[in-house]
């Protein structure tokens, strides 16, 4: 049995502005810097390589982990050659659900005129990230719910709070993280259950962060808002907070499975 992850999407856009270009091989390292802007497009940490260092003392960044790395990375993949772990976005979506789901992705790419070999590859960011876990952590402690308004709003004085909207979460992570200016953010949530056999997606075996990691990218394509995000062409950034396992709403209702936050970003 399938069952198809919950998915929210906030989109916040205070100025539209062509991000940069160029290429680089995920992964690739280059020297620790407190301006996130400086690393090349398409620039994700190697794994292990220790978190850079946060403006704000106080504000502790970890290191990336496998999950988040393997998302973003297929992101990128996505964003430039249309692809997921070498396979096409629409074929994985009629592989997943259908003729439906098929039309679901041609759309989003209709409507933003997407065409693969166009668009840059987006930078892991600190802030973003920051963003990413400071509401993933929220929504695991006060509760996941399908409304909007909880998913990605925040209520002052319950524990975790970081700010009340993602516009008010993105300027407080921005200036704690890197001290610039956030002009563009856009906010994917996903929970749900995770779909385990691989054979459906038509791809080979792999390690349990890869499997997931293909399953939040492949399932924000079923939805046209969530797909149109991954996509931008005006955000420069990106960060990502997943985990794997169970974890409890608020109402005590039981959920199994991955859930995650991803937060795309522009600043200067």
């Amino acid at each position: 049995m399938k069952y198809l992850p919950m998915l929210s999407l906030l989109t916040l856009a205070t100025l539209i502005s062509c991000g940069t270009t160029g290429t680089t091989t995920p992964g690739a390292e280059t020297p620790p810097t407190n301006n996130q802007n400086l690393h090349p497009a398409g620039w994700i940490p190697s794994l292990g390589a220790p978190a850079e260092a946060s403006k704000d003392a106080e504000t502790v960044l970890e290191p990336i982990n496998e999950y988040d790395w393997y998302v973003l990375t297929y992101i990128n993949e996505l964003r430039t050659n249309g692809s997921i772990d070498g396979h096409k976005l629409e074929d994985v979506m009629y592989l997943t659900g259908g003729t439906q789901a098929k039309e679901t992705i041609n759309y989003c790419y209709k409507e933003i005129n997407f065409k693969p070999g166009t668009l840059h590859p987006l930078s892991y960011s600190r802030a973003a990230t920051f963003i990413a876990k400071s509401h993933h952590e929220y929504l695991q402690v006060n509760g996941l719910e399908r409304d909007l308004d909880v998913m990605h709003g925040e209520q002052p004085g319950k524990p975790k709070y970081t700010g009340t909207t993602i516009t008010e979460r993105a300027n407080n992570g921005t200036a704690q993280t890197t001290g610039q200016k956030m002009v563009r953010v856009l906010e994917n949530v996903q929970f749900g259950v995770l779909e385990d056999n691989v054979a459906f997606f038509d791809f080979k075996p792999a390690p349990m962060a890869k499997i997931i990691a293909r399953q939040i990218v492949a399932s924000y394509g079923r939805s046209p808002g969530h797909c149109m995000s991954m996509l931008d062409a005006n955000v420069t950034h990106f960060g990502s907070s997943t985990i794997n396992g169970p974890y409890y709403n608020a109402n005590g209702r039981y959920f199994a499975g991955q859930s995650g936050v991803q937060v795309f970003l522009k600043t200067k």
